[in-house]
Order: C-alpha cells, then structure tokens, then sequence
C-alpha cells in the first residue's frame, strides 16, 4: 500500500528542498578548488620532467662524442681489431659510467671489448647494432642484461664508416643503469613524486624507490604505455598499474626514439584533492543542520496554523458524506472570524437544514414502498414476461420473468437503435436481427396493438436462445400515449419439437438419395424373388445391367438363366438351388451375355426374408455389374506371370515387411538368391543376417531410416548366401505410409554378382591405366586421312603431360599435338605403317597446351574385334624430353668445356693422379710458367716447384693429407720464384683418376696482406693512443698527450702542435715532442718550423705529405733561418690541419723526421684520423670548462626550482589522495585503465576486478543501453560523455552516480584519453525523488481538497437556496434574509476559492508543450472580454504587436489572463485605466514582457510575498479576489525556466515582469 504523507510533513520537506541548492554550491566550488589544485600541480609535474629529460639528453650527448670519437680511430675502420681491448679497459676505468666499451664486427662478433680477458661474444641480434647498421648514425639500443657484463645496461652505439663510406663495424657504449639511478636521484622531485626513465618499448631503465616496477620490466601504467607509444610530451591525468588515479608528466629526452630515452613523473592524485574533500564534507554537515532546524520550525507552526483546522473541516465533510447529519463544526467563541471559521459556520448551517430534510423525505418514502411492495408482488407472480416503458423509452415496470430473459437495468435506454444487439433479437429461423422499428415496443408507442409476434432471444442470460411470442399495446392517458406494454410467452419447447420432426423428415430423404446415387455409380441393383408365385422383382438398375427393357422380361428365373453364359450356367443353376433348398444366402459370380451380345460380370448376393405376416418365402438381394474389376485382375495375373518370368531372368524378385510382426515376405526369385528352400518362414533379423559384417551397419541404418522416416534406400551390398556363397546383390527399398505413419516397407532385391565382377575388373584396369606414367591414347582406325582417327580414351598421365582435360580431346584427331618441329619424316613412317595395320615405334616432338614442346617415345598397336576387324590403335607413349635434353646438354658440355679451358684467364693443368704428369695445360699457363704444351706434357707437378717445395709436396701427397686449397711458392722456366694458391678437384679425366687443378698468381695478394699487418699494428698503437688523449681533462694535457701520442704512432723523431686562437695567430698555443735525436734542439724546433708552408695547410685544410726533396724544393719553404749547422737533416714532412665541429681551422699538426723511410699514405690516414681525435678532444676540453661553469649556476636554479616543485607535488598527492568522488581514465576506445581509492571504497575488489570492461557488470542492467547511447554519441562527436548510473557496491546496495568524462587531447587533434568523475547522487536522487513525490501528492492533495469540499459546497450552496424560496414564501425576515445571503456569499467566494486551488494544480500537473505563441494575440482576446464584462468603463489598453515567444500556449494564456485581469480589476477606480503591454530588458539585458496597469499599486516592502498562495495586499471589500491568480503566474513561469517579478509604487499603478527562455526546456 502507497504511504500517505501528511500536510505537516510537505511542509517541512519544502523547506528542506529550499536548503538543497546550498548542498550544490558546495559540491561546485569544492569541484572547483580541486581542478585548480589539479593544474597547478600539473605545471609543476612538467617543469620536474624537463629537468629529468635535459639530465638523460646530457648523458646521450656525451656517450654520442665518445663514440663518434672511437669511431673515427683509424683501427677501427679495419675488419681486424685485435690489440683495441686493451685501450678500450683503459678508457672504462677512465669513464666508470660506462660498464663496456667495444667494436662489433659486422658478422655480429665482438672484435674487442673493454672487459679483461679472451671472451667473445655474438651481438649481432641485438637491436641497436642492427639499427646502427641500417641508419648510418648513432643510435640508442634498450633494456638488455650484457652478455658480457652481466648486468643491467643500455647501449649506445654508432657505426665505424671508412673512406670510401662503407660501414666496416659497430662502436657501443655499454651505460651502467646503475650509474644512471644514482643519477636521477640527485634530481629535486615533488614531494612524493615518482621518476621513471623508459627505452622507447616501456622498461624501465632507472626510478625512484616510489615506483612499484623493477628495472627492467615494463611499464604498467595505460597512460605511460601510450605516451611511450606515441614518444611524445604532455601531461595527463589516468592510473598506474595498481589502478590507482595519479597525474602524469612525460617527455622523450630527444624527438627521435632512436636517439633517446623516455622521462615521466607521477603524483598521486589524491594528494592533492585530499584537503578540499575534508572541506566540503564539513561544508556539508553543517547544512544538514541548518536543515533539520528549519525543518523542526516548519513542522511546529504548519501544525497550529495549518493542518489542525483543515483536519477538523474534512472530518465533518467525511462524516456528513457518511450520513451522519447531526456532525457540526466548533466555532471559536461562536462567531465566524477568519475563512476557515466562516466555512465552518456556513457548514453547520447546511447540515441543520440536511437534517430537517432527511427526515420529510423518511416519511414519504416509507409510505410509497408499502404500496409498490403489493404492486410489485403482484406482476412478479406472472408466467409470461411483463414489461412496460415510458415515451422516453425507460423502464417503468419489468417482472422477473423479463428480467432473467432481458439483461436491462433502470440506467439503460431500451427503446434504442442497439437495442435488438445488444439483447440479441433474432427472426426465428435466420441470422437476422430485428430492426429498430419492428420491434414491438416501439410499434405500441406508434399507438399499434398486435400479436403473436415470435422473436428469437440469444443473449449472455439466454446462451442457447429462447424463442418467445410477443403481445404489445401502447398505454394511453388523458394526454394521449403515456407508454407501452408488452406481454411474452415462451415457446421454446414447441417450437423445438416441430423442428426435430421435420428435420427428420429431410434426414430420411436424404439417405434415400445417397443410397440411390451409390447404386447408380457402382452399378448396383436389387432384386425380389417370390417363393411363392416363382416371380422376379427387379429395380431399374438390374434392368440396365441385364440390358433388358421391362416389358422384356416375363420376371420368371428361367429367363434369367438363359442370359448366363454357358460355361457358368450350370454351376450357377447349381448353387441357386442349394440356396434356394436349405434357405441358405447365395453368393456367386458369373458371366452374362446381354441381348445386345456383350459380356459382362455380375457378383449376385442374395439371402431368405420374411414377408409381412412372417412367413419365409420370400428371397432378396443385389446384383452388381463386377466387369472392370474381372478385366482387372485378369491383367493382373497375366502381368504378375510377366514379372515372375522377368525377375528369373533378371534375377531381381521382390520382398515386402509389415511393421506390425516384423515377419518378411519374400518372392520365389529372392528366395532363389539367398538359396533358400521356398516359402521358408524368415524374420526380418535372419534376413539381415544374409549381409556381410561390414557392410551390416549401413544396412540396419538405411532400414531403421524407412522405418521411423520413411526414407528410401538403393544400395550395392555383399551377401553370404545359406550356401555360404559370396555374392553382391543390388537392394532398393521404401516405406508405405498410412495417416502419416509408417506402416509397411516393400522394395527389391538383384543378384548383381557377374555385374559387379565386371565392373570390379574394369575398375582395376582403369584404375592401373589411370596411374601409369606413361600416355595411354584410345583411337578409332579410321579415317586415316583428314582429319584423321578421333581420340576416344585418354588417361591421367595425358592429362598431366600435355596440359588439356579429357573433355577438351575427346573427340579430336592426335595431329592437333603436332606442331612446327614435329618430324615429317617419322610422321610418313608411322602413317605408312597404320595404313597395313601394323605396329610401329617412334620418337617424335609434340606441344603441349601452353606451346610447350617435349619428346615422346610412341608405341602404337592397332586393336581388332572378335570378327578379325580393326576397330582402335592404342599408343602407348613416354615423355623422354629429359633424356633428349641431357643427350644435347652433353653434347653442349663438352663443347664449352674445352673452350673454356683454353680461353680460361687462369692457368689449369690436369694431372694423373698416380704419376703426377700432366694431360693437358691451357694458354694461360703456357704463359704464366714459359714452357710449351709439348714439354708441359713430359713433365711432372714436381717440375715447377723448387727443390724444397718438390719435397715438401711429395711429402703430403705421402702421408695422403694433401688439401684442394694450398698456397705454395711455384718456379717458372727462366727459374724465378712467385705464389700460387691452387684449387684442385679430383675428376676422371680419358678414362683415368685425374685432378683438376686452377693456379692463382697470389704474389700481389701476399704483399698487401703484409703492409695491412704493419698498418694493423700501426691501428692498434693508434687506438692506445686514443685512450690516452680522451682521459685528459685540461687543454694543455691534452695537447701534450697529442703531440706525444701521434709522434709514437707514427714513428718520427719530431711532433708539433700549434693551438691557434681564431683569427689570432700571433696567439698560438704549442706542444712539441721529440726523440733523442732532437734533445739539443729543442729550442729551434719550438718556434714556427716551416712557417711559410704551414699557411698552405692552414688556409685549405687539408693535409700536405712532402719528402725531404719536395719539401726543400717548395717556394714557401723557410728553412730554418740561419741555424741549418744546429739540425740535422730531416726526411719529409706530414702536416695536418686540426678543425673545430664548425670545420673551421683551430690549429695544426706537424710531423717530421720518419724514423724509417718517407712518410706514406697511410700515416697520412693515422695522422688525420688522429688529428681529429685531437680536435674532439680539444673542443671537448673547452666544453668541459664551459660546462662547468654553467652547472655551478644550473645547480643553484635547479635546486630552487626543485624545492617549489617539492611543495607543489605534495599538495597535489594530498588533493588527489582526498578526491571525494570517483575519477577514472579510460583509453579512447573506452576501456579503464585506471580508478581512484573513492572507487574501491565504494565498489571493493582490486584493478584486477574492474579494469577494462569489467566494471560494466556493476552496471544496472537497465541503465546499460542509455549508458552505452551516450558514449557511443560521446565517443563519435568527441564531447563530453554526460549522463546517470546505477551501480552495484560492494554492501549489496545501488547507488546512483552522475557521470562526466570529457577526451583529452594530443597537438594533432587525437583522443589521448577520457578522464571521467563519478559522483554519488544516491541520497540526492532520493532526495529528489521524495521531493518530487511530495510536490505531486502536495499537488494531489489540493487538488483532492478542492474538489472534496466543492461536493458539500455545492450542497450547502443549494440546500441555501431551497431554503431562500421556502422563506420567501413565508415571508421571511429581514434578518434571516441577511443569514442566507451572508451564507451565498461566503459559498460563492468559496467556490472561487476552490476553482482557483483547482487551476493551480492543474497548472503543476499539466504535461509541457512546446511551441510558438503569440502574446500579442492572447493580450488582445483577454482584453476584449474584459471590455465586454464591463462595457461602462474607460480603459486605454495599449498591446505592442509581434510579442512572440516559446513555450506552453495554455499555461502563457493562464498568465496573461492573470495579469490583465488583474490590471483590469486594480485599475476599476480609475476614471481612465491606462493599461499597457510590451517588452523590455531586464539589468541583465534579458529580453523581459511585462503589463503595467495606473491602478492602485503596492508597497514594495511586501513585494516578496506576492507570489505566495493566499497572499493579499488589499482587502476583499476593496478589491475581489482569493490571493492565488499570482501564484499561478509564478508557477507557470516557474515551469518555463523563467523569472517573474514586480514593479510599483501605491497609488502610482504596478507594472509586471516575466522572462521566458528562446527554448523551451523538457519537463
């Protein structure tokens, strides 16, 4: 049952609803001050992470110079490293942040390696030596565990390019990730921020403690996942990998992912919320409060000024509607003040005179039903049915009788044009319904008088129908017909009886027909034999069939017997006169022959009758004409004869089964199949048995299928005969069906033995045709001309060779296989020979179906018939195009062999392997040795090798491990000595073990090899070199170390290096390094050595090489200025220019005095390469210093800047840690990837539980398609995804959440992410819903009071008035003429009261249209009817024209009516009312209507209770009213979304305001 709210407790709960709004202010700005806190904290996030990405930029640029630097060491550049590993230890311990420095060799191996030791070890899978390979420059590997370090590292690497710009190797850098986390943790971070440095796959390289993931695993965050994905900066807000909600700030430490390593930060969101949710929940407790003290204060004053005297007047009306007239009101000190006291006293009054009238009324009555309970009795005790009506058509008087067959009742209309449907009046006989004017009321209200009528009733009280005979006359009274009557009987049983005996009748004649007609078409007729008189008695039929006319036959049975054929006539006569003798019934057949001279069957059937007086002399019975039937099953027999001799000679019989006893029947032919005796009993089981085991299951299956479906079968089974003889029987079967069911199974059944031997071996020669390899062709024998025999067989290999299907060939001559190179020679020879019909074989090219040629090897044999004649050829072909081909490639073989022996460039010679001589020599080693062929082939392999080679060959070739490749010093004929690498290979050569043997002049080879060994070494002393100058810190060391270093490399006895300042020669910087040889000159060679030349290298930039007499013969050569007795003489000079980054020159190095030698090539390409090392250490040098000056200021900002971060950062985990409702990230597709501790707190589980789209099982399932709507509307227009949701916690409850989540995105525009919040409205929905409960019920309740008070109103109203003209007739006095009117008025004003009360609620309960509506319009037609209620006055009434406006066209008539009526109705002192009606803006600039009357005004003072219901500034006496027609405008308004207010001065006249929105909003 629906619980009642009270008045008292409406009223507090409006004052509740008053205080709601608050509550969301609260909430709003609490909102508020968390996303503020949100993004400062984000700008803080961002700041830290361009500290953290500038930091790892810093580290990749450093280990980028390292190897660049290694890189272009000149032994680096050569595919043998061996001797770096020492240099590359030395530079580790230099550079301890680096785990492993080394060269990777392009087959992935290792070349050299910082580590101690021989250990190698295969790199060549790892990422950033492929990516070094295929880009060409430096590049950045990812998280790996060093193969030869053991541990946790990222690698740089950059590739090794020669000169000529090929890549000869990889240089990496192993970095320690361990160095890197103590790196990052010198970083000033937020308090309680964490610090993650990424590869581009999400491992995590180095964090802070705070982070839950090790080194080395991936990244769990979605957030983090996709930043990484897509390497680029921003900050976002979204969940770890634990789920909980934190905020994010990432970067990339460079815009290539190859180059870099990705920095992100993360602080806990509720951090920063944490404070502001503390907040709002004290916020909101103490509304509450205010609240439930407001709440407390309105229930105590609505209780004593409200609801006390309502309830006392509904409790009096209550009981008055009960019948207890004598209830009364209490007025307070008996006379009436306020309006409740006046309707209470009006109230008494009408009771008081309901009393009085209740009982007059009592008294009459109680006379009138003593004499309609006799009158009543009376008509009620009739047989027939009595009804009478009045002019109208309404009943005056129906007694029981009519009552229980009529269903009328006194509200009903029974002369009306539904009344012979709805009581269901029939014509007798029909389906007819009587019409209106037929009936027999309406005829006597006509003033017609008749009867019987018979009317047919079949209605809900008379199901089965009554039929009834009607009386009806009109009753007439002085003023003519006053009514009319109608008396019934009912004549149901009568009527029945008759029609039973005539529907008898119509019963019996119509057997009699059908008898008749089965007669006719089964040729039926009977007959009576009289014993007596020996008379025949026949009907029309038998005549027909005897072909007799009746007046032909005499009726004598001798006649009879003459028509009988004569073979049939005795027998006939016979079992007649049986019958006749022992009175037995007689059943015979025979043949007649009619007059006419046809023959015909008849069947007679006969037997003894008794006559009427019971005696038994009399015969009886049928004859019918059974020709067809005869003809019939003659033709049966014969056929059945036909098929017996067709079955033996087929071997097929037939076989039936009926379903009921399972029992076969079979015919003699299948009897003869299973060679079983005839007419032996055989069950449906012993007959399956018959068939073999393993074809058994398919035959119980096909049977069990006709059986229980019906389903036919035709199968080629095995049998084992009762002989045990193995045959194959061909078996067919089907069901018949009776209603739908299966009721017997008949089929067949063959001995198909010789067919299926036949078949089996054509089967197995087919099949054997079908799988040889070679051709088969059936052809016919002729013609042997144009077009020649047609192909009638063709097998798969034909298929498979030529490439045509059987169907493309079928049919055609084999000449359409020939083509250009077929011979025409072998094609006259095979003709010539089928033409005699003898065998032939021949080779011949034919094409395949792609114009391929081949060869086949054709065997043709012509095929006779058993006459001798030749019918086919049969061929049989071979596809030997393989075998041709090698015949012709060997051919071929020899050919270039030879040829290319000779024409070989390198010398060959074969020699027998058991004497060693040679069998043949080509040009090339004539030439290379000096000998001729003719003396080569007298000598041995011995012959052109020295003496000690000669011995060491014989020796191998003795202890038989002579290898194929060898390289040996070989001697030619003039004696001179040069090498040979020989490649041999044993072959047959003129029928002897031979060996193949290629030389090879290696002479040239062997020296490179050497000098690329000196300059190896030379490449290794480079690379200590290398090592040495990158350890030096400060400028000078490191020039020092070069001139040192590159003077040891190179091997000269004098090294300069001038550092010159830019365009500051005068300013130069020198480092010099000399051998003993130079120590007493050490003064000459520090000042400009060859200072003229050296500006050649300096302006170009290149390097110069001079021996001693190039240089002494330059022009710009200086000598050394008078002192040439003080040095000794030099060997050449190497100059180097020394570059910057920016390829301008920055200095010079000079080398002079080669200890060996003139200076070559390649201490040109050590010198260079050194002297860029130089220039990179030299610059680095500088950096080095600049760097540190510019991290003694960097510290002291980044230190600042890292404690604002700090405090930043711990605001924000404490705002995020304390976010009061549920926020939530989610992937662009929608799936959440991250939930904040409010969620868990609300819902339970863990991430595991709720990530993804598991969350959507909390979901109500009827909030789950809305819910999916508005994302999927969200999701395609990118807008906030808005909307409400009941979701299951964790306590077993639904809580109701409003929902937003809005996209973020990235600089191109894409959806990076949602970040959603999820607030509990539960208790405010609640709220709202009891609120919007108690306004309707509010709502219900006025309405219900209104309408239940105008009820007793009305009476009051009316009992008054009665009660006025009974007192003027008794000429009343004055003063209760006073009362009464006093009464009229307080009910009239009462009643507009009620009607007012009335239109408020149905204001409030009236559903909202939205349209256009014209103002204007309204203002006028209001107008008007106020002029046409008061035409006397004068009134200016201006309407501005165009007032359009959007809304409910009813509801703005009821606020226009209210307004001008009241204008109209406060202006009616007015000698003129000027009333006006426009628009204008509002302070806001609204568009705003408004009516302005110059009536009689307010005090504004009480302007804010102008719009409360009963609310009155004038009294009644002043001006009229009931105080609610402005609550209404107010509501409407309301209702609109709009505002309403007032304007006025007293005396000065009032002007109103409202304001209505351009849409109007759905209610």
């Amino acid at each position: 049952m629906k619980a009642r709210i009270s008045l008292r407790a409406r009223i507090v709960m409006l004052v509740v609803v008053a205080i709601v709004p608050l509550f969301g202010m609260s909430i709003i700005k609490a909102l508020h001050n968390a996303a503020a806190e949100v993004e400062r904290a984000k700008g803080n996030l961002e700041f830290a992470t361009s500290l953290a990405a500038v930091s790892q930029e810093r580290v990749a640029d450093s280990a980028r110079q390292v190897l660049t630097l290694l890189a272009s060491l000149p032994g680096m550049q050569d595919t043998d490293s061996s001797g770096c590993d020492h240099y590359f230890a030395g530079l580790t311990r230099s550079l301890p942040e680096y785990a492993n420095l080394g060269v990777i060799g392009l087959d992935g191996q290792t070349r050299c390696h910082a580590l101690s030791g021989d250990t190698k070890a295969f790199l060549g899978d790892r990422a950033y030596f492929r990516d070094a390979l295929t880009q060409r420059r430096f590049v950045i590997g990812t998280y790996t565990v060093g193969r030869l370090v053991n541990k946790p590292v990222i690698t740089y690497a950059q590739p090794v390019i020669n000169t000529e710009g090929q890549v000869t190797g990889v240089v990496f850098a192993s970095y320690d990730l361990a160095q890197m986390a103590r790196t990052i943790a010198s970083i000033q971070l937020p308090v309680g921020a964490a610090l993650g440095v990424q590869d581009r796959e999400g491992a995590l390289l180095a964090g802070t403690p705070q982070l839950p993931i090790k080194v080395g695993d991936k990244v769990r965050s979605p957030v983090l996942r996709e930043a990484v994905k897509a390497w680029r900066a921003g900050v976002r807000e979204g969940v770890d990998g634990a789920g909980r909600e934190r905020l994010w700030a990432f970067m990339p430490s460079s815009a290539r992912a190859e180059t870099a390593v990705f920095v992100s930060v993360s602080l806990d969101r509720n951090l920063i919320v944490g404070p502001g949710r503390s907040q709002l929940w004290l916020e909101l407790a103490v509304l509450a409060l205010v609240a439930f003290l407001g709440g407390w204060v309105a229930w105590m004053i609505g209780g004593a000024a409200i609801v006390g005297p309502t309830r006392q007047i509904l409790d009096a009306t209550r009981q008055l509607e009960a019948g207890h007239l004598n209830v009364r009101i209490p007025l307070r000190n008996n006379t009436p003040q306020g309006e409740f006291s006046r309707i209470a006293a009006g109230f008494n009054l009408m009771a008081d005179s309901l009393e009085q009238r209740e009982r007059d009324v009592e008294n009459e009555l109680a006379r009138s039903r003593q004499a309609y309970a006799t009158l009543e009795l009376t008509v009620n005790s009739m047989q027939e049915g009595l009804m009478a009506i009045d002019t109208t058509g309404r009943p005056l008087l129906i007694n029981e009788t009519a009552s229980r067959l009529f269903a009328i009742d006194e509200m009903s209309m029974v002369l009306s044009p539904r009344w012979p449907e709805r009581q269901g009046l029939f014509v007798p006989g029909t389906q007819t319904l009587f019409s209106f004017e037929q009936l027999p009321l309406f005829r006597a209200l006509q003033g017609d008088s008749g009867g019987p009528l018979h009317i047919l009733v079949n209605n809900q009280h008379e199901t089965g129908g009554r039929l009834i005979s009607c009386s009806y006359r009109p009753m007439r009274g002085p003023d003519g017909i006053v009514g009319a009557l109608m008396v019934f009987s009912d004549i149901t049983h009568l009527e029945r009886l008759q029609m039973e005996q005539t529907r008898s009748y119509d019963q019996l004649r119509e057997v009699q027909r059908k008898l008749l007609k089965a007669q006719r078409l089964g040729r039926i007729g009977n007959w009576e034999l009289d014993m007596t008189t020996g008379l025949l008695w026949w009907s029309d039929a038998v005549y027909a069939l005897y072909g007799l006319a009746r007046e032909e036959f005499d009726g004598r049975p001798d006649t009879v017997m003459g028509l009988i054929h004569a073979d049939d006539r005795v027998e006939y006569g016979r079992l007649r006169e049986k019958a006749v003798r022992g009175g037995l019934p007689l059943d015979v057949e025979y043949r007649i022959t009619t007059p006419d001279g046809q023959s015909r069957w008849i069947h007679q059937i006969g037997e003894p009758h008794s006559d009427g007086a019971g005696s038994g002399r009399l015969r009886a019975g049928v004859v019918q004409d059974i020709t067809t039937r005869k003809l019939a099953q003659q033709a049966a027999a014969r056929t059945t004869a036909m098929l017996r001799r067709t079955g033996d000679m087929a071997k097929i019989g037939g076989w039936e089964v009926i379903l009921g006893d399972m029992q076969a029947i079979w015919s003699e032919q299948v009897y003869r199949i299973h060679e079983v005796e005839i007419d032996t009993p055989v069950s449906v089981a012993e007959a399956m048995a018959f068939y073999s085991p393993e074809v058994l299951p398919m035959m119980n299956a096909a049977a069990q299928a006709a059986m229980e479906h019906g389903t036919p079968w035709d199968l080629e089974l095995p049998m084992v005969t009762a002989k045990g003889r193995r045959i194959w029987v061909r078996t067919q079967g089907q069901a018949l069906m009776q209603d739908g069911k299966v009721v017997r199974v008949v089929g067949a059944l063959q001995d198909i033995t010789e067919k299926h031997e036949s078949q089996e071996q054509l089967r197995l020669l087919g099949t054997s045709i079908s799988r040889l390899n070679d051709i088969v062709m059936i052809t016919e024998a002729s013609p042997l001309k144009d077009p020649g025999p047609r192909i009638v067989f063709v097998n798969d290999a034909f298929v498979r060779r030529t490439g045509y299907s059987r169907e493309e060939v079928l049919g055609w001559s084999p000449r359409f296989l020939q083509g250009p190179k077929t011979q025409r020679a072998e094609l006259d020879r095979i003709s010539a020979a089928l033409k005699q019909m003898k065998p032939v074989r021949a080779e011949l090219i034919n094409y395949r179906k792609n114009g391929e040629e081949f060869w086949l090897d054709i065997d043709v044999v012509p095929l006779a018939d058993d006459k001798g004649q030749f019918t086919h050829f049969v061929a049989v072909e071979r596809d030997i195009t393989k075998r041709k081909l090698a015949e012709q490639a060997l051919v071929d073989s020899e050919q270039r062999y030879a040829a290319l022996f000779e024409s070989a460039p390198a010398p060959m010679w074969v020699v027998d392997v058991k004497s060693q001589a040679f069998m043949a020599v080509n040009e090339a080693c004539i030439r290379r040795y000096g000998y001729t062929r003719e003396e080569f082939l007298g000598m041995d392999i011995f012959d052109i090798r020295s003496d000690i080679e000669g011995r060491r060959l014989r020796a191998e070739i003795a202890s038989g491990q002579r290898e194929d490749v060898n390289r040996r010093l070989h001697q030619r004929k003039d004696g001179s000595e040069f090498h040979v690498e020989t490649v041999s290979r044993l072959v047959h050569y003129d029928g002897r073990p031979a060996r193949f043997v290629v030389g090879l002049d290696v002479t040239a080879q062997v020296r490179a090899e050497n000098e690329i060994q000196a300059y190896l070494f030379t490449l290794q002393r480079a690379a200590e070199a290398t090592q040495a100058i990158t350890n030096r810190r400060t400028l000078d060391a490191t020039l020092q170390e070069t001139v040192d270093q590159v003077r040891a490399v190179v091997g000269a006895h004098q090294a300069v290096v001038s550092l010159v300042a830019r365009g500051e020669s005068a300013s130069a910087m020198n480092a010099v390094s000399f051998s003993d040889k130079y120590a007493n000159c050490r003064d000459f060679v520090g000042q400009s050595h060859g200072s003229g030349i050296t500006f050649i290298v300096c302006e170009t930039n290149s390097p110069v090489r001079l021996s001693q007499a190039e240089l002494e013969a330059h022009p710009r050569w200086r000598g050394f200025a008078g002192n040439m007795e003080q040095a000794p003489a030099m060997r050449g000079w190497l100059a180097v220019p020394l570059t910057g980054r920016d390829g301008e020159n920055v200095g010079l190095l000079q080398l002079t005095d080669k200890y060996e030698g003139e200076f070559t090539v390649q201490d040109q390409y050590v010198a260079v390469e050194l002297a860029q090392l130089a220039s990179i250490a030299i610059e680095n040098a500088r950096l080095f210093e600049q760097v540190h000056q510019l991290n003694l200021g960097l510290e002291e900002k980044v230190a600042e800047r890292t404690a604002a971060l700090a405090r930043q950062e711990a605001l924000f985990r404490v705002l995020a840690e304390q976010a009061p409702q549920v926020i939530w990230n989610a992937e662009p597709e929608g799936r959440v990837t991250y939930a904040n501790r409010k969620w868990y707190e609300l819902m339970g589980g863990t991430p595991d539980d709720w990530m993804g789209n598991k969350w959507l099982a909390a979901v109500h399932p009827d909030d789950l398609d809305d819910m999916t709507a508005n994302w999927r509307a969200a999701y395609e227009t990118r807008t906030p995804y808005v909307g409400l949701r009941r979701m299951l916690a964790q306590d077993g409850t639904y809580h109701t959440m409003s929902y937003r989540a809005s996209p973020v995105f990235d600089d191109k525009g894409d959806v990076l992410f949602w970040v959603g919040i999820d607030a509990d409205v539960t208790e405010i929905k609640a709220t709202e819903t009891a609120l919007r409960l108690s306004n309707q019920e509010l709502e219900a309740f006025s309405y219900s009071v209104s309408h239940d008070l105008r009820s007793p109103l009305n009476t009051v109203d009316g009992f008054s008035r009665l009660l006025a003209k009974q007192l003027d007739a008794g000429n009343a006095s004055e003063k209760v003429q006073h009362y009464l009117s006093r009464i009229q008025a307080g009910v009239a004003q009462m009643g507009r009261l009620i009607e007012d009360l009335l239109s408020l609620a149905q204001v409030s309960r009236m559903q909202m249209r939205d349209e256009t509506v014209d103002l204007s319009a309204f203002a006028r037609e209001i107008a008007e009817e106020c002029r046409g209620r008061n035409p006397e006055r004068v009134a200016v009434i201006s309407i501005e024209h165009g007032l359009q406006a959007r809304g409910d066209g009813r509801l703005l008539r009821v606020v226009m009516e209210n307004l001008l009526g009241n204008a109209w109705k406060f202006t009616s002192q007015r000698s003129q009312a000027l009333i006006t009606v426009g628009h204008a803006a509002d302070a806001a600039g609204v568009p705003a209507f408004f009516v302005k009357d110059n009536g009689a005004g307010f005090d504004m003072a009480y302007a804010d209770k102008l719009f409360n219901t009963f609310q009155r500034l004038h009294a009644v006496s002043e001006f009229p009213g009931t105080g609610v027609g402005l609550a209404t405008v107010s509501r409407v308004i309301g209702r609109h979304h709009g505002r309403v207010w007032a304007e006025s001065e007293p005396g000065k006249g009032a002007t109103f305001f409202f304001t209505l929105p351009s849409v109007l909003p759905l209610s």
